[in-house]
């Protein structure tokens, strides 16, 4: 394979991404594993933007060439995995594949498999994601998963930090009104915002990260003694606990929790549902690097949504409409 400045590089790369609502993250690899660069892009929700996520993925890849001084248009021998929040809807995941570069194959994964993979090693075990949405994935003993929610940010994304945003933006119209009291929260929102009229320039052009990104107000008005605030967390926890309850996990089972919000609701929701977290053994980048090395299961998902009834462990609830 023929490189750039530095030279002809013998061995495949390797290209692993994880893709969120966010920023997206990059690492390049040898065939052999070895770390060769690193870099980060704007946001990769492909069911939000297929395109925007397509080229985040792409300027990524670019940076990691450059630092390898590889000519990034030389992709006959670089293989990618990309783990992608919003790749479930076809027909954005097809837009979003067609729009990639044309690297010599490509597999994508969800981004909480990759996860769930990066934090387990590959061993089977589950994983609770609270950021901008929200995910639980499990891996089950014979290499195939099962999700939990993920569902976005219309239907579920439930105790996630939109979902919180949502809360507080709904708490601020709502003592604009006078239907509700003013609070610390509706006043921070308020400040945040610029006021009325600032409320309703963020209103016209809102996106689910911009939501999510008002999930710090009611943290921090939550520690600043706010009661709104802090029954917003409550029952976001309360979402939580049960998206975890959903995994049907075994007690001797690795659960681990990750996102921009298990910092704050970490205790609090170890506390509800009667058990810890371990902490994670690797970010999901390296998960994609196992799973492009066959170190890790593919993803095989056996279940989205209710469980089925096989999967299912002390619930002899499960399975009824």
């Amino acid at each position: 394979m023929t490189g750039g400045a530095g030279g002809t590089f013998e061995a495949e790369l390797i290209l692993c991404v994880d893709g969120g609502g966010t920023s997206t993250r990059a690492r390049l690899y040898s065939a052999s594993g070895d770390r060769l660069a690193e870099a980060r892009a704007g946001s990769c929700n492909v069911s939000t933007d297929p395109l925007e996520s397509a080229a985040s993925v792409a300027e990524a890849w670019q940076h990691c060439a450059a630092s390898i001084a590889h000519d990034p248009a030389q992709l006959g021998a670089v293989r990618s995995v990309i783990g992608a929040a919003g790749t479930l809807p076809p027909k954005s995941r097809a837009a979003f594949e067609a729009a990639l570069p044309a690297f010599a194959s490509c597999e994508i994964v969800t981004d909480g498999y990759a996860a769930l993979i990066g934090a387990g090693g590959g061993r089977p075990g589950g994983l609770l994601i609270a950021g901008t949405g929200a995910v639980a994935h499990r891996l089950l003993e014979d290499g195939r998963s099962i999700r939990r929610d993920g569902f976005g940010w219309a239907g579920g994304d439930r105790g996630s930090g939109f979902w919180i945003g949502r809360k507080v933006l709904r708490h601020g119209v709502r003592t604009l009104e006078g239907l509700a009291p003013e609070t610390l929260l509706s006043r921070v929102l308020l400040d945040r915002l610029g006021g009325f009229q600032g409320y309703q320039d963020m209103a016209s052009s809102l996106r689910p990260v911009h939501v999510a990104g008002l999930a710090p107000l009611a943290l921090e008005a939550a520690e600043a003694g706010c009661p709104r605030a802090r029954q917003i967390l409550n029952d976001a926890t309360g979402q939580l606990a049960e998206l975890v309850g959903l995994l049907d996990l075994p007690k001797d089972a690795p659960l681990y929790f990750q996102g921009g919000l298990a910092e704050a609701l970490r205790d609090g929701l170890a506390e509800r549902i009667g058990r810890g977290f371990q902490t994670s053994q690797a970010d999901a980048v390296e998960g994609c690097r196992l799973i492009a090395m066959g170190l890790a299961p593919r993803e095989i998902t056996a279940a989205v949504g209710y469980p089925d009834p096989s999967l299912v462990q002390d619930r002899p609830e499960a399975g009824k409409p």
